[in-house]
């Protein structure tokens, strides 16, 4: 028996839900290359010092990401992707200041005073963050008696 696959649904045209001034500026995003992007950035933007001043006392969590409970931009890195991470925040808020919005970190006191950055566009807040992902590996132990001899 053969079924006619279900066709997908068609995905919504930006023009139904956006204000042409809207879609002229995501249009000039998506022109927008990555590298040309982080080489705009900021580094000594305030948030930037910020953060980089919070992440100097962070401890380092089992899975080897900073922690720290000072107010900061809202990453989630190791010590060795921390570099990267602020040259990628700074490109991404230089990108939105450009086109007039603003970028803050806040804090939600009701989870813990845990801080995000948040982006106001056009009257909407937008939250976002940078997390690294780190795979955890279970490493079996070494059989007893130690290594194995070469015959």
């Amino acid at each position: 028996m053969l079924q006619k696959p279900t066709p997908r649904p068609e995905l919504p045209k930006l023009s139904d839900f956006a204000e042409p001034e809207e879609i002229a500026q995501i249009e000039q995003l998506e022109q927008t290359a990555g590298e040309a992007l982080l080489k705009r950035g900021s580094l000594p933007h305030p948030l930037i010092v910020e953060a980089r001043g919070a992440f100097k006392h962070a401890q380092v969590s089992e899975s080897k990401i900073l922690r720290t409970r000072e107010r900061r931009l809202d990453i989630r890195m190791s010590k060795d992707r921390l570099d990267r991470a602020f040259r990628i925040m700074a490109g991404i808020i230089s990108a939105l200041e450009e086109r007039g919005f603003t970028v803050a970190v806040e804090t939600r006191r009701q989870e813990k005073q845990e801080v995000q950055t948040v982006a106001k566009i056009y009257g909407q807040v937008i939250r976002f963050g940078l997390t690294e992902k780190i795979d955890r590996v279970e490493i079996a132990a070494p059989p007893k008696g130690g290594l194995l001899e070469r015959v």
